[in-house]
């Protein structure tokens, strides 16, 4: 995601080129999401994201002979963005169901803040470390490594077996377009899950649009190159990763207040009861 901006600006691509590309690798997200979260409740999870997270990396090791042998054109780097889009908008919420699927259901809150956390981590170092490698070696070396990377996931996911929550077999049985459409009217009809999908959608469209013009601040009004965006997509990562440590205090507070047994509240509200005569 550092890489690819930075090479459409040195392959001679435009603004324009910029807010494609960044409408290719997050606009498939609006859509293919709910789609992504219905197959993770029909087919294994585990399986689906082997799948996706080999594809992933196969278009980031294309993109990166495309780099290193100096073969390449916007037009390609848009169309291995378009299969990063498309991958990652499947990905995301398979991912989340994934990890439901790895703890017990009480300790749920604390694996997602953690899971936030190295999301946000990564988003923290891996930009930075970017944009230093991109300034020190260049688009081809700086995406071999990126290749590197993107081929240990497939691999740390053989390792990881999820032991709590499968899909159930049952929903095999119907159609997917009613599973589908059953899911939307839940999310749509539950004010809670509404509310949140409206918020997440403003800050979607508003704010993380952001990151289509932040190469050419870096480039063109800083003066800075490769080494400026990075930090400045760092600081995505920093603001989650600030946010990471309240959040798990908050869950375990709320848990704390939840575990209270209904024989224990019922004595405390006996004890301050107006009929029971109080110590003088």
């Amino acid at each position: 995601m550092t890489a690819s901006p930075l090479l459409v600006l040195e392959l001679g691509g435009s603004a324009l080129d910029l807010g494609v590309l960044a409408a290719l690798q997050f606009g498939p997200a609006v859509l293919l999401s709910p789609l992504g979260g219905a197959l993770a409740d029909r087919v294994s999870r585990r399986s689906l994201l082997l799948w996706l997270h080999s594809a992933l990396a196969v278009q980031v090791c294309v993109l990166a002979a495309g780099a290193a042998s100096g073969n390449i054109s916007v037009a390609a780097v848009l169309v291995i963005s378009t299969v990063f889009g498309l991958a990652t908008a499947a990905e995301m919420p398979i991912r989340l169901a994934f990890l439901a699927g790895t703890v017990p259901r009480e300790h749920l809150p604390n694996a997602i803040v953690l899971h936030q956390a190295a999301f946000s981590t990564t988003r923290l170092l891996g930009p930075a470390a970017a944009g230093v490698l991109l300034l020190a070696v260049g688009f081809g070396p700086t995406l071999i490594v990126a290749a590197a990377l993107a081929l240990l996931a497939p691999w740390l996911l053989l390792a990881t077996r999820p032991s709590f929550g499968t899909p159930a077999a049952a929903q095999g049985v119907r159609p997917f377009a009613e599973f589908l459409r059953t899911g939307v009217d839940y999310a749509w009809s539950t004010p809670a899950i509404r509310n949140l999908l409206i918020v997440v959608f403003g800050i979607s469209a508003f704010g993380n649009s952001i990151q289509a013009i932040l190469p050419l601040f870096a480039v063109d009004s800083l003066g800075m190159g490769s080494w400026a965006f990075g930090l400045l997509l760092s600081a995505f990562g920093t603001g989650g990763l600030l946010a990471a440590a309240p959040m798990t205090f908050i869950s375990r507070r709320r848990r704390a207040t939840s575990s209270v047994s209904p024989s224990c509240a019922s004595r405390r509200h006996s004890w301050h009861s107006p009929s029971r005569p109080r110590l003088s």
